[in-house]
């Protein structure tokens, strides 16, 4: 992937958006970088020091056209729009809201376009508020700038020939420009005074060592995202008349009062600045958006009446070099999670085919390395030691358990991997709320704690209940008690009701206790959702709550307004809810039905049948006889091959068939094993090719063609008596049709039911034959007697 930038055609705009090393950043992430030669010369960086980076030096045309994403820091001009290659993507300051002409021009050229303005303003999202950033500098220097207008010094001088009072500087509005031009004027020692609508900054202009001015203008507040919010016509009339005495006794006045995506507000008239003493001087920092002050001009210093009002534009680039380090960074850790998002769905994609599934793969983990890289870069992190003691840790878990962990447990790791996510997701809200307070409070905000902690706490308890019954410490069979759905219920209800009591802040003393009481009903949950399902069911289980694990991080990925969170949660969750429909699909069962009905919970018209019959047992030697003579077989496998590792041998037994002349097919139950695809895993270990794998619909149709069926340990999946005993739990369920086969081989240890504990009718069929003993020992016993012959 490209990204490119080129030089600024404003004459004022000395601004770069890329940094030779940021462009070296960007080179560790495995991008190419082209620079338009030149680009750094506004603050006298040399192509050479971007070719050391890694970048290499094009034409403004060559960057255009070749570029998969290109930054910059005004709206594009025509030239620019016109060069670009359609599908690219463009990063800037486009002021969308007020530019509508220029978003259509992008969309007919199918150009897609982050406007940088909108990057959320939160703490988490710091070195991404490239707005933020700028206007924080255009504070600095909007005082620095009155200073050397002004005919006095600001800071009080004391002096043998007499006192020199400070001069006194009046902010009005107390955002990010207006607290740092408060600081600043501190700084140089002047006497500071400033207002904003927003009774909330009145602490911070404090702390700043300023005065606070009130004006009783009526109910104000601020948005959701931390702006001032637009006055009525007679709270601006109020509000003049308020300022006019402040007014007239100051030396310097900034104006910074914007409305997000509106034209800025007049706030000091033309019979206001006629009130003003002479030699006094107004610095509008909105002029770009229609200005604060009657009678400024964009990009013009004007006097009226001995009053001098600068309309300067651009007054971050007055910081050229800081500037453009500052938005450097913001379009670095947004290019890179775009980068990293469209390399998850890309992956997620060619996962779909076995021949692209190892580029999907490798595709999926550059995304999260990219991700997980850019983070640690990006957040305000207090120190790293914890996050490396985090890392060690759980690499040295992690190894450790990759290499303990039999491919027979898999399904187990599986399961405690869940959980593992679900809990990281309760940790996380809890963290942001413990940190942040009421900070980002909100319907949305609330809304999506919530919904993490309950999604979290339940994948997390329900996951170590499916770890437990996979890993037979507890029954696997389903724990059903009296009374079960009417507690569950209950549960249900208390969690709606605590949910409404925090998102709503109905009861804001208690808001810590409601999050508790939340955290525990949602554990307790997630315990009663998984202890009635049966062992059958189990890898249905895992594929819900691997979905619920995604759930779990897209929703706090909208606490963080972490968007590469969002996008990599959501794709786990959605690919989860199709798998798990699929799986349902061929258990004949409905998603609603494992959601809310205990699925996996014995639902019979009354006793499970008991079958017995004549079994017949036959030895390798007489089975080799069987399949020497077979022209078309059929391998059943199921959990009994992944306990003995049999894959291997269930190949070269293939292999062997095939050279004897034998047409060979794979039926792959999608619930065969213990989690979803267990059988397609170990198969293709053991590189038997994927063509050769074919779901019950496709292969049963011909069963009764097929000469042979070897069923290597599977028992559920073809149990004959799903299609034709209602008394049986698994009636109902797409079953593999082994027993229409001419001969059907079952390679069992003992005669002992499948995990969901049910008789299997099939072990008595006139046409099987029992393999007992290890499924590799037999199967390589085959292998055997064909290499003999």
């Amino acid at each position: 992937m490209i990204i490119g930038v080129v030089k600024e055609t404003l004459s004022y705009e000395n601004r770069i958006p890329l940094l030779p090393e940021t462009a070296e950043k960007y080179k560790k992430l495995g991008l190419q970088v082209y620079v338009e030669n030149g680009m750094g010369n506004s603050i006298h960086i040399e192509d050479a020091a971007y070719i050391k980076a890694g970048a290499e030096i094009k034409s403004r045309a060559e960057v255009l056209q070749q570029s998969d994403i290109v930054a910059g820091i005004r709206k594009p001009a025509d030239d620019k729009i016109l060069h670009m290659k359609a599908g690219s993507l463009h990063i800037s300051f486009l002021d969308a809201f007020n530019e509508k002409d220029l978003l259509n021009r992008l969309a007919e050229k199918k150009i897609n376009s982050i406007s940088m303005e909108f990057v959320p303003r939160i703490t988490r999202a710091q070195k991404m508020d490239a707005l933020s950033s700028q206007t924080n500098i255009g504070g600095y220097y909007a005082v620095m700038l009155a200073a050397s207008h002004l005919s006095k010094v600001l800071p009080m001088m004391m002096t043998a020939a007499g006192t020199i009072s400070p001069a006194r500087v009046f902010i009005i509005g107390v955002g990010v420009a207006g607290l740092q031009a408060i600081a600043t004027a501190k700084r140089l020692g002047a006497r500071v005074e400033a207002f904003d609508t927003r009774a909330v900054v009145e602490e911070q202009v404090q702390s700043l060592g300023a005065k606070f001015v009130k004006i009783d203008i009526g109910e104000t507040g601020q948005t959701k995202d931390g702006y001032a919010r637009e006055l009525t016509p007679e709270q601006l009339e109020k509000q003049r008349e308020g300022m006019k005495k402040i007014l007239s006794q100051s030396d310097i006045v900034v104006t910074t009062a914007q409305v997000f995506g509106k034209k800025a507000p007049v706030l000091l008239t033309a019979d206001m600045v006629q009130a003003m003493r002479p030699g006094s001087i107004v610095v509008d920092m909105a002029v770009e958006t229609g200005g604060n002050v009657e009678g400024s001009k964009l990009n013009q210093t004007v006097n009226i009446n001995g009053v001098t009002i600068i309309g300067e534009a651009n007054l971050p680039g007055r910081a050229a070099v800081n500037s453009s380090q500052l938005m450097s960074e913001g379009i670095l850790v947004s290019a890179a999670y775009i980068i990293a998002s469209v390399l998850f769905i890309v992956g997620l994609k060619k996962l779909g085919s076995p021949e692209s599934a190892k580029t999907g793969n490798a595709l999926s983990a550059l995304g999260m390395f990219i991700a997980v890289a850019v983070t640690l870069f990006d957040q305000h992190i207090l120190t790293y030691e914890w996050i490396l003691l985090g890392v060690v840790i759980g690499s040295a878990v992690g190894v450790a358990l990759a290499y303990m962990t039999p491919m027979t447990s898999m399904p187990q790791m599986v399961a405690l991997l869940n959980g593992f996510g679900g809990a990281a997701s309760v940790l996380v809200a809890a963290a942001e709320v413990v940190l942040n307070g009421t900070e980002n409070s909100g319907i949305g905000y609330n809304t999506a704690v919530y919904l993490t902690i309950l999604i979290g706490a339940v994948t997390f308890t329900g996951s170590v209940i499916a770890f437990l019954k996979l890993g037979e410490y507890i029954s696997g069979k389903p724990m059903v008690f009296v009374g079960q759905n009417i507690i569950n219920s209950v549960i249900v209800a208390a969690l709606l009701l605590l949910g409404v009591l925090y998102v709503f802040e109905v009861l804001p003393e208690q808001t810590a206790n409601i999050l508790i009481a939340i955290t525990a009903v949602s554990l307790i949950l997630g315990v009663l959702s998984v202890i009635p399902i049966g062992g059958a069911d189990m890898p249905v289980v895992i594929a819900l709550l691997n979905s619920y694990s995604g759930l779990a991080g897209a929703a706090a990925g909208f606490i963080l307004l972490n968007s590469v969170l969002i996008v990599s949660g959501s794709l786990v969750g959605a690919s989860g809810i199709i798998l798990t429909n699929i799986m349902c699909k061929s258990m004949n069962r409905s998603i609603f039905n494992v959601l809310f009905s205990g699925f996996g919970s014995v639902k019979s018209s009354g006793k499970t049948e008991k079958f017995t019959g004549e079994v017949k047992p036959i030895s390798v030697s007489d089975a080799y006889l069987i399949l020497e003579a077979a022209s078309s077989v059929v391998i059943v496998p199921g959990y009994g091959m992944a306990v003995s590792q049999a894959q291997h041998a269930v190949r070269e037994l293939a292999d062997k068939l095939e050279k004897n002349g034998a047409d060979v097919k794979y039926a792959i139950h999608p619930v065969a094993g213990r989690m979803p695809g267990h059988m397609n895993v170990l198969l293709a270990e053991a590189n038997i090719s994927y063509d050769m794998l074919f779901e019950p619909d496709l292969v049963n149709p011909t069963m009764e063609t097929v000469d042979v069926c070897i069923v290597i340990g599977a028992n559920d999946v073809v149990n004959p008596a799903a299609k034709s005993v209602p008394s049986s739990p698994l009636y109902g369920m797409p079953v593999i049709d082994a027993d229409r086969a001419k001969t059907i081989f079952i390679l069992k240890r003992s005669m002992g039911t499948g995990f969901s504990g049910v008789d299997n009718p099939l072990f008595f069929a006139d046409n099987t034959r029992m393999v007992f003993g290890d499924a590799k020992t037999t199967l390589n016993g085959l292998v055997a007697e064909f290499k003999q012959s």
